[in-house]
């Protein structure tokens, strides 16, 4: 005999609960821990304080969420785990971070403002700089893995000195999560095609910052998005379709670095450099950036004997060398890293004479 129908059991409905939200103003709650909050900005998930944290007596920024629920939770603490393991000159370093009593993350304050915020275009060396020094900054979370995915003016901050750093790591994905198709909550006028439509043009990964970092460079030193539109719809056509202006059309001294940015706005990953050494060999090659960072080492030697500050002639003694080992140009780069010596302390001394052994062999 057939087993009778049975009803089937009434569903019960799944209760969604609306995110709590919070406001603008800083949380009582952290009060304990940090003096003199003051409201700087916000992005898309969150606000962001400057404050003097009690503990080591030093301005930071608390980034806190706009609100909160399980899928901004979850968000939040990929952040923290991707953040945490990053280390470089030209990353917003993380400090702390918790869940208790209000979620919230501690970073280093960069006083400089961002990208966003400076006059456009700028010089072509100025731009090679700053892109140079990003570049810097991503092979380092590329040699981890990890790609950022929302590369744009407002996330690199500057410092006094107008060094960038790469802030706001929340929609980053790591290389070995293999159920990752695309991103949510990304910045369309900043958004690669495989961004926008993974079905047509895969899965992100590195070249998808370079893409970004493309547009970032033609804004730089033309003053203009090469995909803007009128609506988000012509926007989106343009970045899945249509080919930008070259940015010697808009400022004729980018001629010199035209290739570079379109190789970078290419629509196939394929056809884009396919990773952040690549571009870089090819930016010291276009644009001369040797000469430029010898002028500031020579200036910054002059200021030296001024302040007694010798950071700035570190750093441009490190960039050169790096170039010049990236040229693989063995004399030049003894010449430099004998000249690194004279800025070295304790152990790091030993491994410069190390180095420079090594290049004289």
């Amino acid at each position: 005999e057939p087993e009778p129908k049975r009803e089937p059991e009434p569903q019960m409905p799944v209760e969604h609960k609306p995110p709590q939200k919070f406001s603008r103003s800083f949380p009582a709650e952290l009060e304990e821990n940090y003096d003199d909050a003051k409201f700087i900005g916000e992005g898309g998930f969150a606000y962001v304080f400057k404050a003097k944290s009690k503990k080591d007596n030093r301005f930071v920024a608390i980034k806190i969420p706009k609100e909160m629920n399980e899928k901004i939770g979850k968000t939040f603490l990929k952040e923290i785990r991707i953040w945490g393991d990053l280390y470089h000159k030209n990353i917003a370093k993380f400090y702390d971070a918790n869940i208790y009593p209000r979620a919230y993350l501690e970073i280093e304050y960069v006083g400089g403002g961002s990208l966003e915020g400076i006059k456009k275009p700028v010089d072509i060396e100025k731009a090679a700089e700053l892109i140079y020094n990003l570049l810097q900054g991503l092979t380092e979370a590329h040699s981890k893995n990890i790609y950022h995915l929302d590369l744009k003016p407002e996330n690199v901050l500057l410092t006094l000195n107008e060094e960038p750093k790469i802030t706001d790591w929340g929609l980053s994905k790591i290389a070995k999560d293999s159920k990752y198709t695309a991103v949510t909550g990304y910045t369309l006028m900043y958004a690669a095609p495989e961004l926008i439509s993974p079905k047509d043009f895969g899965k992100a990964d590195c070249r998808t910052d370079i893409f970004q970092i493309g547009i970032i460079f033609y804004e730089l030193v033309t003053g203009k998005n090469p995909f803007d539109g009128d609506t988000q719809q012509q926007i989106l056509r343009n970045i899945l379709m249509e080919k930008p202006k070259k940015p010697s059309e808009i400022n004729a001294y980018a001629k010199v670095i035209d290739n570079i940015i379109m190789k970078c706005l290419e629509k196939k990953k394929e056809d884009r450099y396919q990773n952040v050494f690549d571009m870089q060999k090819d930016l010291i090659e276009y644009k001369d950036l040797i000469e430029y960072l010898k002028i500031e080492y020579k200036k910054s030697l002059s200021e030296n004997k001024l302040t007694g500050d010798p950071k700035r002639s570190c750093f441009y003694c490190g960039e050169l060398l790096t170039v010049y080992a990236a040229k693989n140009d063995i004399e030049n780069t003894l010449k430099y890293a004998i000249d690194l010596k004279n800025y070295a302390r304790g152990e790091f001394k030993k491994d410069i004479d190390d180095i420079i052994e090594k290049l004289k062999y």
